[in-house]
């Protein structure tokens, strides 16, 4: 585009060759902060449980494995620098949710980090040179937890100790044969880094064999190009669409070589009026005649995911609607839970304006619950109050999402008598779309789910006797959607 190429096109500093060393590569392992494990492994027969950090205690688990909630402020610190740190985490059990201080938690593979180190090094007990000990360690894969002033924290035989590489760490590759799916377009790189040459694009959806990993996120596989890498976490928004529109660049503002923060930014443009002719989730796609095809990302505030402030406290609304009844065929498949199968989803049919399942930034979103009787019983409930529903932004990579809640809402008392097999109970309503505080939610991924672990009272007709169904993990009592860009 010739208006382009006149533009007052002010350059960073533009890097032409790419950096593959090993130090490249260990400096993705200099973690700031650590996400929360979404698993603990508790090693003790009883484990106590709190109402609250440093509260009364409510009852014991025996559990050997919880799934993490929360945790006390500055977990991660106490966790890297603390020999046997006793953490406060909050969890979710069949008891509800409470808080634990575990003695001795082991955590799961996925929570850990792995390096390689290209020379024998010094083992310290603490991060500092105060802490350096006689031992060493012979070049090996280490699995790490994580990073303090370039320490680097080691699970080792001598249980967590810490080293402070002199070699420089290399990649490790992990073996491997399985499908990764694609769910979105995706960026082709020639090396395992986000600033790494992009050699071209796989198109969604569709699955392909990676042979080895460095990590969890970057695939190795086999293209039309040779050997190449991918991370499906930079994948492109799901939203992008055709566009022929004009953006105003108010600010300096960078280019980049796909839409990502971490991708490699290729220069800054001025302020200044460009044309895009595709856009999606705040990133825009125009034509260069000096750098080719880029990215910048200039976005709506009021729908910009990095302006937005969750609500500090998620009270709990009560929805309205009417509950209504809906015989399947008997016959019918792909329930889960026994008797009662509880399930939500979106209701696209009630709103025209869905384009490829995404909803359209500060509309509505219909929802629909439904709890169906899989059995061949006639069973009761007599009054059902606790049926919650709640909905999550999922934000970080698509390997390490972060779950942050923004509204919950408790549904119409439910009353009904399952006479037949497969009689459903199901309920239509609305969430606006905005958060607890009122405020409309930013473009992204959310989540929308029934609040587990959940109880289920009822009765089985001409039986006097009263019967539970504890509902914790089911595949239809949760459901993710995509909110577009405006």
């Amino acid at each position: 585009m010739k208006q382009f190429a006149l533009i007052c096109l002010v350059f960073t500093s533009i890097v032409f060759s790419q950096l593959h060393s090993a130090t490249a590569i260990a400096a993705q392992h200099d973690l700031k902060e650590k996400k929360l494990p979404g698993l603990l492994i508790l090693t003790e027969k009883q484990t106590a449980m709190f109402d609250a950090p440093n509260g009364k205690q409510i009852g014991t688990s025996s559990f050997s494995v919880v799934s993490v909630l929360d945790a006390e402020p500055g977990w991660y610190e106490r966790f890297i620098n603390e020999s046997e740190p006793l953490i406060w985490y909050k969890i979710t059990s069949e008891q509800g949710e409470s808080w634990i201080r575990p003695k001795h938690p082991e955590y799961p593979e996925d929570f850990f980090e792995w390096i390689q180190t290209s020379g024998e090094e010094f083992i310290y007990d603490e991060s500092s040179e105060q802490g350096k000990t006689p031992n060493t360690i012979s070049p090996q894969p280490l699995k790490s937890m994580g990073t303090y002033h370039g320490y680097y924290r080691i699970q080792t035989w001598l249980g967590y100790k810490w080293i402070k590489p002199k070699y420089k760490l290399v990649p490790y590759y992990i073996p491997m044969n399985e499908d990764i799916s694609l769910n979105a377009t995706t960026p082709i790189f020639d090396a395992p880094e986000a600033n790494a040459k992009v050699t071209g694009y796989l198109s969604a959806p569709q699955s392909v064999i990676a042979f080895e990993r460095i990590n969890r996120d970057w695939f190795h596989i086999q293209t039309w190009l040779g050997e190449q890498w991918i991370n499906p976490s930079y994948s492109l928004p799901k939203d992008v669409q055709t566009r022929n529109e004009t953006i105003e660049l108010k600010g300096n503002t960078p280019i980049y070589e796909f839409p990502n923060r971490e991708a490699k930014v290729l220069g800054t443009l001025a302020p200044q009026v460009v044309s895009a002719f595709e856009s999606g989730s705040g990133w825009h796609h125009i034509h260069s005649s000096w750098l080719g095809d880029v990215w910048i990302y200039a976005s709506d505030p009021a729908a910009d995911p990095e302006m937005y402030e969750p609500p500090a406290v998620v009270a709990n609304h009560s929805i309205s609607g009417t509950w209504s009844s809906v015989q399947y065929d008997p016959a019918s498949t792909g329930t889960r839970g026994f008797p009662l199968a509880p399930s939500i989803g979106l209701d696209w049919y009630r709103d025209t304006d869905f384009s490829r399942g995404i909803v359209s930034f500060g509309k509505p979103v219909p929802l629909r619950f439904a709890l169906a009787n899989a059995s061949d019983d006639p069973i009761t409930i007599a009054q059902e109050e606790n049926i919650i529903i709640e909905v999550s932004r999922i934000t970080g990579s698509i390997y390490d999402p972060a779950i942050e809640t923004v509204w919950r809402g408790t549904l119409p008392t439910l009353s009904y008598d399952f006479k037949t097999k497969m009689l459903s109970a199901e309920i239509d309503f609305d969430w606006d779309g905005k958060d607890s505080d009122g405020k409309p939610v930013p473009f992204g991924e959310y989540r929308v789910r029934v609040k587990l672990p959940w109880t289920i009272r009822y009765s089985i007709d001409g039986k006097n006797e009263a019967l539970s169904q504890k509902v914790e993990t089911s595949v239809l009592t949760q459901r993710v959607f995509s909110i577009g860009a405006p």
